[in-house]
């Protein structure tokens, strides 16, 4: 569900506005909660690297899956 609106600059410096909202995320046995932009038709889907982040691990992208990684603190 929608809870308010967010402005974000494209890679062609085009301004847009989207709703957000919040999601509990699952994939492949992982999940997290994060911050979700609800897109509009022409919009690239993408999971982000917060998503991934939270999920605690990194992309194998020959494998084509998720492995294990620590989490960083700052």
């Amino acid at each position: 569900m929608p809870e308010r609106k967010k402005r974000f600059v494209k890679a062609n410096k085009q301004i847009i506005e989207r709703d957000i909202g919040y999601a509990i995320l699952t994939a492949e046995g992982y999940s997290t909660t994060d911050e979700v932009v609800f897109a509009e038709d022409g919009d690239m889907s993408l999971l982000g690297v917060r998503t991934i982040e939270g999920f605690s691990v990194m992309v194998d992208n020959i494998g084509h899956r998720f492995l294990p990684t620590n989490s960083f603190v700052c």
